[in-house]
């Protein structure tokens, strides 16, 4: 069909080949280790 056909448009990427902007995710593991580390120091990264 037509979806398989189209060519993939470009990747807006906020840190490249990591993370994709514009979109929705999350990040999930157990506790104690290093979510909030880890997404602070992405949010200070791009800011």
């Amino acid at each position: 069909g037509r979806f398989l056909d189209a060519e993939p448009g470009p990747v807006n990427w906020l840190f490249r080949d990591l993370i994709e902007g514009g979109i929705v995710g999350a990040v999930v593991a157990r506790g104690g280790t290093g979510k909030s580390f880890l997404l602070n120091q992405l949010a200070a990264a791009a800011a």
